[in-house]
């Protein structure tokens, strides 16, 4: 799906931001600061969504719905996130990481046909030779899709809408979630 041409033009992310204020952060992870017990450690993003990147996004989740980009989505995906040392460091030591996907509203799925994170999520678990948990997060809500949305109402939009899967608590407890 990517020519030599256009996968030169990609670009892998470089800075990152903290996922409670949005201010500049090393490696994505949140500030001491902003930390919280139930908060995100840190977000990793892999690659600039841009160009080339951004049609094989669309196209993976909107007609022709191309399921099988996601070995090239799920390569990219992998690529970007083992330049980041934030994760590497998780990956060294030694601490388990499972990889699980947020849960697409029944309706958007079946309309797909797939969720596309729950494809990308098992080929990242594949590459990184870590399990990966389809079910670890329940959607609660029924949510409006984000890209009509704006910034503010977007977190407004999914305040609420998942929560773990209690049969997994203990399961992932101590261990890293991606």
């Amino acid at each position: 799906y990517i020519c030599a041409n256009c996968f030169a033009k990609i670009s892998f992310v470089t800075s990152y931001f903290c996922a409670a204020c949005g201010k500049g952060s090393i490696d994505g992870l949140t500030h001491p600061k902003c930390r919280t017990p139930q908060g995100i450690d840190g977000i990793i993003s892999a690659i600039e969504y841009k160009g080339i990147v951004k049609r094989l996004i669309y196209q993976f989740k909107y007609e022709p719905y191309l399921s099988d980009l996601k070995k090239s989505l799920g390569r990219l995906l992998y690529e970007g996130i083992i330049q980041n040392e934030a994760f590497n460091t998780v990956l060294e030591e030694g601490k388990e990481v499972w990889i699980t996907c947020v849960p697409l509203s029944k309706k958007r799925e079946r309309r797909r046909g797939y969720n596309q994170s729950d494809l990308l999520g098992k080929e990242l678990g594949e590459y990184l030779h870590v399990p990966y948990g389809s079910h670890l997060l329940i959607r609660k809500k029924e949510t409006k899709p984000q890209f009509e949305l704006k910034r503010e109402e977007r977190f407004k939009n999914m305040k609420g809408a998942f929560e773990l899967n209690t049969k997994y608590k203990e399961k992932i407890k101590g261990k890293a979630v991606l």
